[in-house]
């Protein structure tokens, strides 16, 4: 019973997996962000990840596999037009397979990134996501070879 449970888990993940439909790993990215480079770096981290080869962005939370969470602040907390820097965290988590699931914590981030480093700091943390989502693939696969002992 439990056997064919777990063979039939498989299969569902293979399918969903393998298919031409799922073959990117779909990301959710949700944002508070209201200092103005908060808002340029989240918007460059949503950008990076649709030119993904690997990921796709996708508009809904329950759609998504990994979730990225991003809060940032103007650490001057002076005049928002005049921002020049912000402070941001961001943490990973990705969904267990359960009939409801449940979110699992990967990883997280903090760091301080300039107005004119916007596009190199998004970089980054899209190099992270990927990083994370493959971990994510390689635990599906490794659970994929002990089913078909």
């Amino acid at each position: 019973m439990i056997r064919t449970a777990i063979s039939l888990a498989a299969l569902a993940i293979t399918m969903l997996f393998m298919s031409p439909a799922f073959a990117q790993m779909r990301v959710h990215v949700s944002s508070t962000a209201e200092d103005t480079v908060g808002n340029r770096l989240t918007f460059a981290i949503r950008e990076g990840i649709r030119r993904s080869a690997a990921m796709t962005l996708v508009d809904r939370e329950q759609d998504a596999f990994i979730l990225v969470r991003i809060v940032t602040l103007d650490p001057d907390r002076n005049d928002t037009a005049s921002s020049t820097r912000t402070i941001y965290s961001v943490v990973w988590t990705t969904k267990t397979l359960h009939d409801t699931p449940v979110e699992m914590y990967l990883t997280s981030s903090v760091g301080l990134c300039g107005a004119r480093r916007v596009a190199q700091c998004a970089d980054g943390l899209v190099a992270d996501t990927d990083r994370e989502a493959s971990e994510v693939r390689g635990w599906l696969q490794n659970f994929l070879d002990r089913t078909k002992r």
